[in-house]
């Protein structure tokens, strides 16, 4: 079931979830092949000289990936960028440039990945190179005095490795000395200096190493160029199909989603079928929105029984008779709703006549004591009512009970209104009242305040037979339905169904069925007979309440 309300959902939007994918796909479409195509140019770099060392340690390591994290955000700042523009003679747009480099660092690596877009593949290749040159120039390496540094200790190191032969012959020429030497006085003295001269070899072979490895690599603080920028001329522009169909799934995906949203936040109910499939509960008819001339709503069942709108109350009369057990003949049914507003007393009034017109005995009831106004929709006087009998002043219904231009329709006003109406309504004699009531009438029609209004439904809805809801298609939200509906279950009540009120014509025609002009004619002529008559018959004005026939008694007719 929510599946189904989902795809009536999505066939509501169905022209703007269309409408979005349309102007978005059109419009990714056009501003794609409008634009040049775009290269793109990687170089890439490595920050420390750990390849070029024999041992590495694993310090250099953290540190060589460190200052590579470094390097990779210095590399979209203005001086970088600036500095590689300045070099290629180009405007110096630095902002717009680093929209187009892209810098990625390997994961556990020391290398740098530098990607640049431009509309030439040559400038971007050019570009790329000229950042990687603007990084390197940041590190120690690069500066003048590293150089002579560096150039300082070649300069030692050969002056150190020729210390070191030239010593080392001496070495060797004292050995020979000293073997053939007799005295053990000169030997004595030939083993000194042997000694002295291998220190001295020593010391210096631990420099000329430490000179060597400063020489052969093993710095952490600088930047190499593992892979220079090469030129690719196979534009990397994303196809503008591909685009399009990305932004035409897109837009119809927002599309859905605001539908949703709108769904969500203005969620009146508009159709019957979100109600019966929502809260599981039988719509007992869909009354039009009643825009006939000279006709009031409350009786027009009254004062037009051959119309339209009186044959959709008797279909709730007849839904109403199949919805409780045939068992139950004395019944006191009630009619509310979950606001103000809603059409209730309308609905009420034209039940209990449609009622009335089939031979029922009816009394309607107005238990609306807070803003009952029944009997200035039926023209009858509220001196006494509902609330004088409650509290005493009368002692007999019949005495307050107030005849109608139905045979078998009477009416209870509410009466003055009470400042304890939920007391009254909750009290033992209400429950007296309508025992009373029942005896006098096959059905009795409570005509109560709005649930959600005040609590006087909630205390009624447990001692009625049954209770009907109505609502306002295009105006009642579902969840202050659906919270009306849970108030009168938890106070015990039996919800014979709902009832769709005010439905215009324009959205749908009236009663689903094609509208109802068909039935005005029903009866007032017999099969076969000249047509013409029937249209003549049906342009004459309908006889005014007083003047019109009592109905037959046999309550099947008209059903």
């Amino acid at each position: 079931m929510e599946l189904k309300r989902y795809w009536r959902l999505l066939s509501k939007w169905l022209w703007l979830i269309v409408l979005a994918a349309v102007v978005a796909g059109a419009t990714s479409y056009l501003t794609v092949r409008a634009q040049p195509p775009t290269y793109s140019s990687r170089t890439t770099l490595m920050v420390g000289s750990t390849l070029q060392s024999t041992n590495p340690k694993s310090t250099e390591y953290y540190l060589g990936e460190q200052l590579a994290v470094t390097y990779a955000e210095l590399i979209k700042r203005e001086p970088v960028l600036t500095a590689a523009l300045d070099s290629l003679g180009l405007p110096p747009d630095w902002e717009g440039l680093s929209k187009r480099v892209t810098v990625k660092l390997i994961p556990s690596t020391q290398l740098i990945e530098l990607s640049v877009l431009d509309t030439s593949p040559y400038r971007a290749a050019a570009i790329a190179d000229a950042i990687a040159q603007q990084v390197i120039a940041l590190t120690p390496e690069a500066e003048a005095s590293v150089s002579a540094e560096r150039a300082f200790a070649s300069e030692q190191l050969a002056d150190i490795e020729t210390k070191i032969d030239s010593t080392q012959d001496e070495v060797v020429r004292l050995k020979q000395e000293r073997d053939a030497a007799m005295s053990a006085r000169r030997i004595a003295d030939l083993n000194s200096q042997i000694n002295a001269l291998e220190l001295k070899i020593t010391g210096w072979q631990s420099t000329y190493s430490s000179l060597l490895t400063y020489l052969k690599g093993g710095d952490i603080n600088v930047i190499r160029v593992v892979e220079e920028a090469n030129i690719r001329t196979t534009p990397v522009s994303t196809s503008p199909f591909s685009v399009m169909a990305l932004a035409a799934a897109s837009g119809a995906a927002l599309a859905v989603a605001a539908a949703l949203l709108v769904e969500y936040l203005e969620d009146t109910i508009k159709d019957q079928k979100e109600v019966e499939e929502r809260l599981g509960l039988p719509t007992l008819a869909v009354i039009g929105n009643i825009v006939e001339a000279n006709a009031s709503p409350s009786t027009v069942s009254t004062t037009h029984p051959r119309s339209a709108y009186a044959e959709v109350y008797r279909m709730l009369r007849t839904s109403l008779r199949f919805a409780l057990p045939a068992a139950k003949h004395k019944r006191v049914i009630m009619v509310t709703s979950a606001s103000p507003g809603e059409g209730k007393t309308t609905t009420s009034c034209n039940l209990a006549a449609v009622m009335a017109q089939a031979g029922e005995k009816v009394i309607l009831v107005d238990a609306d004591l807070r803003r009952g106004s029944m009997h200035t929709a039926m023209g009858l006087d509220n001196a006494q009512g509902l609330t004088t009998l409650l509290i005493g002043d009368v002692d007999s219904v019949d005495d307050v009970l107030q005849p109608t231009s139905l045979d078998y329709l009477k009416v209870l006003t509410c009466g003055p209104f009470p400042p304890n109406a939920a007391e009254l309504l909750g009290s033992p004699r209400m429950l007296e009242v309508l025992a009373e009531l029942s005896e006098r009438a096959d059905t009795v029609l409570l005509d109560s305040a709005p649930l959600l209004a005040v609590t006087d439904a909630a205390v009624l809805a447990g001692e009625v037979t049954g209770t009907v809801i109505v609502y306002e298609l295009g105006r009642t939200r579902l969840s202050a339905l659906t919270e009306a509906v849970d108030v009168a279950r938890k106070a015990g009540g039996n919800i014979l169904g709902v009832v769709g009120n005010r439905l215009r014509v324009a959205r749908r025609r009236y009663g689903g069925y094609g509208g109802y002009g068909g039935y005005g004619e029903y009866g007032s002529y017999r099969y076969g007979e000249d047509k013409k008559r029937s249209k003549r018959k049906s342009r004459k004005k309908p006889p005014a309440a007083d003047q019109q026939p009592n109905p037959p008694a046999d309550p099947t007719d008209l059903m």
